[in-house]
């Protein structure tokens, strides 16, 4: 018999640790359950400092599960249980894509299980193939009626005029290219109107690292109107952010634009415009909107409205008339 097939060689093979009977986590680790170990454990010291969307991501991935699931212990999860979540969030109407990230915000948690010795083996399952669609941004005439419709908007916004509000802040959105976590956290403070200058804050930024920007005429003048220095924020919103987007949709709708029904359809959109456009006009898109070059080209570039097609490049067959 070969030396590999003979049992008594597996006696010098370690055991698997012994799961720990609750210690730290002040409950018996047969009942502790994913939610619990998130909360009591990988919250605490996983996400410390994190960006509250990234915390809402997470909670998104346990809503999920939870409606998914049965209550297992997390020592007990398979890839049969993952399974169902994914069945859950596709059932839901949601892309592959959703389901991919709710996949890997517990799968996040699970590794960190694993590496406390509470589970012994780590589930596996493959991620869904994603479609990959082609980024779509606003060409100038539709952003020219976009902000047309925002200037036209009755009424007031934490005492400032509809009108001069939603103006000022897609025009900032505009000429930043930034995320609007960003931008609508810009304090009076972070904008020198003499110069022309603005700045988003390091920890608004999903880099973390701070950006300035220049302001054109036009938005100098749009946010001049709604300055205040004695308020905490130039553009104060006193709803829920899901407001803000329903808000913004009906600004859409008003300029008779096309637009996504989720997040990326809107205030992204104006940012992927935003490089697109700058791209279009013979500069780096990548730059104005802080990202890398792939990531850019993958994500934000829209080709109808910047071009790089190999077309005029390609010989073309001499056919007789």
């Amino acid at each position: 018999m070969h030396p590999a097939w003979n049992p008594s060689c597996f006696a010098t093979l370690p055991n698997y640790p012994r799961l720990p009977r609750g210690g730290a986590l002040g409950i018996a680790v047969e009942t502790l359950t994913l939610p619990e170990f998130y909360r009591r454990q990988y919250r605490p010291t996983q996400l410390l400092g994190c960006a509250r969307a990234t915390l809402a991501q997470y909670e998104v991935a346990l809503s999920h599960y939870n409606a998914s699931g049965d209550g297992l212990p997390i020592s007990s999860l398979t890839e049969i249980h993952l399974a169902a979540v994914v069945r859950h969030v596709l059932g839901r109407g949601s892309s592959p894509a959703t389901a991919n990230k709710v996949l890997r915000h517990l799968m996040a948690i699970l590794r960190f299980a694993r590496r406390k010795h509470l589970i012994r083996h780590l589930p596996r399952i493959r991620k869904l193939r994603e479609p990959e669609r082609l980024p779509e941004a606003w060409r100038l005439e539709e952003i020219t009626a976009i902000l047309e419709a925002a200037k036209a908007e009755p009424g007031a916004v934490a005492s400032i005029p509809a009108g001069a509000y939603w103006e000022s802040l897609l025009l900032a959105c505009y000429d930043s290219g930034g995320r609007i976590g960003a931008v609508s956290a810009m304090r009076p403070m972070d904008v020198d109107l003499g110069h022309g200058w603005a700045k988003l804050c390091a920890e608004n930024q999903k880099q973390s690292r701070d950006q300035f920007f220049q302001l054109d005429d036009q938005t100098v003048r749009a946010i001049g109107r709604i300055w205040d220095r004695e308020r905490p924020l130039l553009w104060p919103w006193p709803f829920g952010r899901n407001a803000l987007y329903d808000h913004f949709r009906k600004i859409l709708k008003r300029a008779g634009v096309s637009y996504g029904q989720m997040h990326g359809g809107l205030f992204h959109k104006v940012r992927r415009t935003s490089g697109s456009l700058v791209e279009a006009n013979g500069g780096d898109g990548s730059r104005q909107l802080g990202n890398s070059r792939a990531v850019f080209l993958k994500h934000y570039w829209d080709p109808r409205i910047a071009p790089r097609s190999q077309f005029s490049l390609l010989p073309r067959p001499q056919l007789a008339d």
